[in-house]
């Protein structure tokens, strides 16, 4: 028996965040909140249906990736279970000419229907929209332990990483005030500029560092990818936090030639009131060695204390091959939560796969 024959009662419909009507959005909202909690136990979650909402209705316009999207229903009790999301490279993306055949996927399924099947029917409907779009590499990520499993089963490629977690009241503050001291001394012709979003006047800067050190972050075991971070995608960003309410801190060092040398970020959720998330922090390869990156975490770490008191926990990811990164979040008190994947797979290998299930023909 295939997998669409034993799975009758798990249907897979399209998801138009600008379409689908207001019944589909109540089934969609009660499956995200359930998902959180499985995945966050933990993090309260405040985020308001209106925002949730308005930021998939903002990506459903992204100038440089195209959603594709699918919701995975359980008829017998109309209920929705899972959730499809391929991001496909817009063609006139910089991502899509370095990358034609690149495609991201993510498929989320709450726990109690896991090992059912239902993850291989959703792989058919990701093969289908590669396939249709001719993508050739498909990468994907998950936090479940049965998720990882999934991704070995199919002969994916692995990368480990770890999210680690700091707590804001474990950390050693008078160490955090003498590495921001040691940055200002040591680059004391070095300015250091806080923004809530990047400003027009940085904006070309930004974007080519931040493109520059994200690729530069290891990827052991998997097909390098470049990916490009250009000014539109950081305008469309400020668009969709300014109209959902998120918040993004960004921190940068600037030379006395005006060269942006070194940067932070974090990206704060108001509906996940106690939690906020670090993201990329990178220094150009010519002004490493002189602490900048200690300089930029130490500092956005006082600002984040001055401006969201109500933050208790920090969240980050690293691959466990990312030694220096690893090296300042373990002196700053992050400790391990638990294991993230990130997997590649080609569509070749992906359609033996489904085969092997007889889910396709």
């Amino acid at each position: 028996m295939n997998t669409h024959e034993a799975l009758n009662h798990i249907e897979i419909l399209d998801f138009s965040p600008l379409t689908i009507p207001e019944k589909r959005w109540g089934k969609y909202h009660e499956f995200r909140k359930i998902l959180h909690f499985q995945l966050y136990p933990d993090i309260a979650l405040e985020t308001t249906d209106e925002s949730v909402e308005k930021g998939m209705k903002l990506y459903a316009e992204h100038p440089e990736v195209k959603g594709v999207m699918f919701s995975i229903m359980d008829k017998s009790f109309h209920k929705q279970v899972g959730h499809i999301l391929c991001v496909i490279p817009r063609k006139t993306s910089e991502t899509y000419q370095e990358n034609k055949g690149y495609m991201e996927f993510y498929i989320n399924i709450l726990e109690n229907y896991h090992r059912k099947g239902i993850g291989t029917k959703a792989l058919v409907k990701v093969f289908e929209v590669a396939a249709e779009n001719e993508k050739k590499l498909l990468a994907t990520d998950t936090y479940f332990a049965s998720g990882k499993a999934f991704l070995q089963d199919m002969d994916a490629e692995l990368e480990i990483g770890i999210e680690n977690r700091l707590r804001l009241d474990e950390i050693d503050w008078s160490m955090i005030q003498q590495w921001e001291k040691e940055g200002e001394e040591k680059s004391s012709k070095t300015k250091l500029v806080h923004l809530n979003n990047i400003s027009e006047e940085y904006i070309e800067q930004f974007s080519k560092l931040y493109t520059e050190t994200y690729s530069q972050q290891p990827v052991e075991g998997l097909d390098e990818v470049a990916i490009s971070f250009t000014p539109e995608y950081f305008r469309h960003r400020k668009t969709s936090y300014e109209q959902t309410g998120m918040k993004n801190n960004i921190m940068f060092t600037v030379e006395e030639d005006g060269e942006i040398s070194g940067l932070t970020e974090m990206e704060y959720n108001p509906g996940l009131k106690t939690m906020i998330t670090q993201g990329l922090t990178g220094v150009k390869e010519e002004h490493r060695g002189r602490g900048l990156g200690k300089w930029l975490k130490a500092s956005m770490l006082l600002k984040i204390q001055e401006q969201y008191p109500e933050v208790k926990i920090v969240r980050t990811e690293n691959v466990t091959s990312n030694a220096p990164m690893l090296s300042i979040n373990n002196r700053l008190g992050f400790k391990f939560h638990r294991e993230s994947i990130e997997a590649q797979i080609s569509l070749e290998k992906l359609k033996q796969y489904l085969k092997s299930k007889e889910a396709i023909l």
